[in-house]
Order: structure tokens, then C-alpha cells, then sequence
């Protein structure tokens, strides 16, 4: 063996020793990403702590139509104004139809909605809440208002006896479907189909 060259032995122990570092920044860095998540989460919770989820009444119907508005814009649609505070007023009038949610920060300002339209569901032989809006504004995105919003349609089902609450999205809605997945809901192999009444 050449006295100017390394054993296998020890190229192997550098190799090893090498290795053990890396390892040990990978974890270390593992390590920083979960405990910057879990702060991520905690200043998440803490913000959405000071917003409020109220059911909508008939003095919010001016901050609320912008957010039904916006949530139409989003999915490329334009019904009039008329009709969305019609459907409004008539979950604000009588709960036997729905109710619609409002979120609002500390300050009073709207960040998002849910309507939620009550049925039942025949295969489950039960009542079913309709999930059938979902919005939060852009900029409070990301910080669990989606969750707090869907929660509390899980909570408004429980009050009218319905023991599931269902709601579709677009297919190409990933940020919705993440979202969705996250609270446990089970996507469903079902095709929705549209037919105008007149």
C-alpha cells in the first residue's frame, strides 16, 4: 500500500463522520421547519382568537353583499345584486331555510362567509346541512379562518338536528380541496348535475 494514500478504512470513517454531520444539520434543520410551523399555527390561532363568527342579519346585508359578490367574481358569475340579497334576506327570515355566517375581525371589519342550506339526504335517512358558499378574503387566508367558518357550519347542523354537512367544490380548486382534507372530510365520487327549472 502507497504511505501516501488514505486506507480504505479511514476514507470510509471520514465518509461516516461526514455523514453523521449532515445528518445531524438535516435534522437540525427538520427540527427549525417544525418548531417555525407550529409558531406558524400558534400566531394563526392567536389571530383568528379575536374574530367573531355570527349568523347574518339584516344590518349586515351592506358587508355582506360584498363578500357574496367576490365569492360570485371568484367563480367567474354575475347573478344580480337583487337576487343575492333576496337569497340573503331569505336565510336572514326564516333559519328553516338556512342561515349565512359572517366572520368578522376584532375591528368590526368582514373577512369571509358560509351559507349553509338545510335538506336531507335519503341514502342516510338523515337531514343535511348544504355547505353551499365558502369565501374568505385574500388577505385573511392562511390563518385558519377557513376551519374556524366551517366548524361553526358543523356547529349550526348539530343545533338543526343534521347530522352531516356536505358541499362540493370546483375540481380545480386545490387551495378549497387542501383545506377541505384537512378537517377529515372524505371527497365523494358523486357528479353534481345542472339543470335550469324555466
Amino acid at each position: 500500500m502507497n504511505p501516501n494514500q488514505e486506507s480504505p478504512t479511514s476514507v470510509a470513517d471520514g465518509r461516516d463522520a461526514e455523514d453523521d454531520e449532515m445528518r445531524s444539520v438535516l435534522g437540525v434543520i427538520r427540527v427549525r421547519v417544525v418548531v417555525e410551523s407550529v409558531i406558524s399555527r400558534v400566531r394563526a390561532v392567536a389571530e383568528t382568537s379575536e374574530i367573531s363568527i355570527e349568523r347574518a342579519r339584516v344590518v349586515d346585508l351592506p358587508v355582506l353583499l360584498p363578500l357574496v359578490r367576490a365569492y360570485c367574481d371568484f367563480y367567474d358569475v354575475a347573478p344580480r345584486d337583487d337576487r343575492l340579497v333576496a337569497l340573503s334576506r331569505a336565510l336572514i327570515d326564516d333559519s328553516r331555510e338556512g342561515v349565512q355566517l359572517l366572520a368578522r375581525d376584532a375591528d368590526g371589519r368582514a373577512l369571509g362567509f358560509a351559507s349553509i342550506f338545510w335538506s336531507w339526504s335519503t341514502l342516510a335517512a338523515t337531514r343535511t346541512g348544504v355547505m353551499n358558499d365558502l369565501y374568505v378574503i385574500a388577505e385573511a387566508r392562511g390563518r385558519g379562518l377557513g376551519l374556524r367558518l366551517i366548524e361553526r357550519c358543523r356547529g349550526e347542523c348539530r343545533k338543526r338536528g343534521a347530522s352531516l354537512l356536505v358541499w362540493e367544490t370546483a375540481p380545480d380548486n386545490a387551495a378549497a380541496q387542501s383545506l377541505y382534507e384537512s378537517t377529515g372530510a372524505r371527497s365523494s365520487t358523486w357528479l353534481a348535475y345542472e339543470l335550469e327549472a324555466w
